[in-house]
């Protein structure tokens, strides 16, 4: 999970922008479900099905 995990950063990095989850799993031949999954992680952002790399944008305001 740990290398397509990279592999999704990686692809969605390179590109620039968000894409549909649909779309990384004909990119990588794999499922929906298991994206979904590997995405569900602190280096990406995912909203309304669409997964983007996470930025981190500092500290919050006190």
């Amino acid at each position: 999970m740990d290398e397509l995990r990279d592999q999704i950063w990686d692809y969605l990095y390179s590109n620039g922008s968000e894409c549909p989850l649909e779309e990384l799993a004909a990119w990588s031949g794999r499922d929906v479900a298991e994206i979904t999954e590997v995405v569900d992680h602190s280096w990406f952002r995912v909203v309304n099905g669409r997964a983007g790399v996470a930025y981190a944008i500092g500290p919050l305001p006190k």
